[in-house]
C-alpha cells in the first residue's frame, strides 16, 4: 500500500510549513505542498524531503475555482489521490470595521473561507467514495472569540468553523473525519507590523511547531476516532 498522501495548502510558510515539517518528521507519508508564494514552497518542500519524505510543490492561488481545479488535476497526476486535506491557506488582515472596504472584506472571506471550500470540495467526494480520509480546517480562536479590528477575519474564521461542522456531520456516515483546529496567538510573521517587540511575541506565543504536532497527534488517532474539535491557547493567554 502506498504512503498516505497530505496535501496542505498554506505550505509554504508559518503554521502550513511547520505542519509539513512535523508530518516529514514523523515520515511514513507523502507531501503535496500547495501556496501562492512559489520560493517559499519549494524551500519547504525541499526541506521536507531532507527529512527523507517525498514532497511535490503545487503554486496556487486557493481562492481561485479554476486555480483549485487545476491543481486538483496537477496533484493526480503526479501523486495520486490525497488521502488527508489541510486547509490551511489564510490572510490576516486587522482594521476597524468602520474602515473595511467591499473588496477588503472579501479578499478575507476568499483567503480563509471560500479557499477551504473549493479545496474540500475538489478531493472530499474520492474521500466519500473510497469511503475513508480526513479533512483538516485550520481555523482561529478568532473563530469563536470577538477581538475589535477583526470584523472580516472573525466572519470568515466563524464561517469556516460553521462549515466544518456541517461538513462533519454529513461526510461522517461515508467514513470522512472531519477535524477544526482553532490556534490561538502563534509565532508567525503575521505578527511582524504588530508593533509588539521580538522578546515579548517569542516568549507569549505558541510555536507554529506546537500547533503543527498538535494536528499530527490528532491525525494519528485509529481511523474510527476523530477529534472534532482542538482549541490552542499560549500558556499565558491571549496578547
Amino acid at each position: 500500500m502506498d504512503k498516505p498522501l497530505i496535501l496542505i495548502t498554506g505550505g509554504g510558510r508559518g503554521i502550513g510549513a511547520a505542519i509539513a515539517l512535523a508530518f516529514a518528521q514523523r515520515g511514513g507519508c507523502r507531501l503535496a505542498l500547495s501556496a501562492r508564494s512559489t520560493d517559499q514552497l519549494e524551500a519547504t518542500a525541499q526541506a521536507c524531503e531532507k527529512l527523507g519524505v517525498e514532497a511535490r510543490a503545487y503554486p496556487c492561488d486557493v481562492s481561485d475555482p479554476d486555480a483549485v481545479a487545476a491543481l486538483a488535476e496537477a496533484v493526480r497526476t503526479a501523486q495520486g489521490e490525497p488521502d488527508t486535506v489541510v486547509n490551511n491557506a489564510g490572510y490576516f488582515l486587522g482594521k476597524p470595521f468602520l474602515e473595511l472596504s467591499t473588496e477588503d472584506f472579501d479578499t478575507v472571506i476568499a483567503a480563509n473561507l471560500r479557499s477551504a471550500f473549493l479545496v474540500s470540495q475538489a478531493f472530499a467526494p474520492a474521500m466519500a467514495e473510497r469511503g475513508q480520509g480526513t479533512l483538516i480546517n485550520i481555523a482561529s480562536s478568532a473563530s469563536r472569540k470577538i477581538f475589535p479590528g477583526m470584523a472580516a477575519y472573525s466572519s470568515a474564521k466563524y464561517g469556516l468553523l460553521g462549515m466544518t461542522r456541517v461538513m462533519r456531520q454529513e461526510l461522517m456516515s461515508q467514513g470522512v473525519r472531519v477535524l477544526c483546529i482553532l490556534p490561538g496567538p502563534t509565532l508567525t510573521d503575521a505578527w511582524n507590523q504588530s508593533g509588539i517587540d521580538e522578546a515579548t511575541l517569542r516568549e507569549r506565543l505558541m510555536p507554529a511547531e506546537d500547533v503543527a504536532q498538535a494536528i499530527v497527534n490528532a491525525w494519528e488517532l485509529p481511523a474510527k476516532t476523530v477529534v472534532d474539535e482542538i482549541y490552542l491557547q499560549p500558556l499565558s493567554g491571549d496578547l
